[in-house]
């Protein structure tokens, strides 16, 4: 017997599965092997939400990234205190390290396949990847650090705050896919190597050569 939320379920995706091509019959008794749709028809939806969180997330980011840039540029204190200064460039500096450094990394140790460094095939925990699991995120929010330090103006840090908590955010949802990509051997490296705190992962990883692993 078909309860009524299965029902339901059919009579609210007919339309767009219709769309697709695929047919919902008005009986019930045909009901059954419609039902076996559904896990096709959730899938479709989830990357459709998935694709639409992510060109969210990444025109807030660019949009909050950039105005930054043009707030520091505009708000920059020429009266400022340099040991502040002097420490923002050091941070910024050190954004831009994490920044490149996974390029090479990947391509050097990732069996990249296809067009761009992203496409790896092996997990890579080597590198810049065995201080921190997310290099180039931390970049993002170094920077979003730096600016507002560099500039020394308050309104500066607004889109930084902005800028640190979408590469945060963005940090955990790699971690759920890379996950499901790697299995167990990501599980292992998460237990060794820091998301994000790259003084811990330092000190990490020289404790690790030193003890040869």
């Amino acid at each position: 017997m078909i309860c009524s939320m299965e029902v339901s379920w059919v009579n609210k995706h007919r339309g767009s599965s219709e769309k697709d091509g695929i047919q919902f019959p008005a009986d019930e008794d045909s009901i059954h092997a419609q039902l076996l749709l559904r896990p096709m028809t959730f899938r479709r939806e989830k990357k459709s939400m998935n694709r639409k969180k992510l060109w969210l997330s990444g025109t807030i980011l660019t949009i909050a990234a950039v105005g930054q840039i043009v707030l520091t540029i505009l708000c920059y204190r020429e009266n400022g205190t340099d040991w502040i200064r002097n420490t923002g460039w050091i941070i910024l500096w050190i954004s831009a390290i994490f920044g490149w450094l996974p390029i090479r990394t990947f391509r050097k140790w990732g069996k990249v396949k296809g067009r761009g460094y992203m496409r790896t095939t092996v997990l890579v925990d080597r590198g810049i990847y065995g201080i921190v699991r997310h290099p180039q995120y931390v970049a993002g929010m170094l920077m979003g650090i730096a600016l507002p330090l560099i500039a020394q103006h308050w309104i500066v840090a607004v889109p930084g705050v902005i800028v640190i908590a979408i590469n945060y955010i963005d940090t955990v949802e790699e971690e759920r896919a890379a996950v499901v990509k790697f299995g167990e051997a990501y599980e292992r490296y998460r237990e060794t190597v820091p998301r994000i705190n790259f003084i811990s992962g330092c000190v990490r990883k020289l404790s690790r050569g030193k003890k040869g692993v």
